[in-house]
């Protein structure tokens, strides 16, 4: 869509922009979330009992 706007089109790049920055920041939170739980699992400790 970026590369289809001309000159012309200076509104549609705007709204583009503002779309890829919105977007961008739900990326950054995504990535934010996932680490921490990552760093949680790596802090967990699991044990396993044998039934028998």
């Amino acid at each position: 869509a970026w590369e289809a706007c001309t000159d012309a089109e200076r509104a549609t790049q705007f709204l583009l922009e503002e779309r890829i920055a919105e977007e961008q920041l739900h990326i950054d939170e995504l990535e934010k979330m996932t680490s921490e739980r990552q760093a949680s699992v790596t802090n967990e400790r699991i044990t396993l009992k044998q039934v028998v």
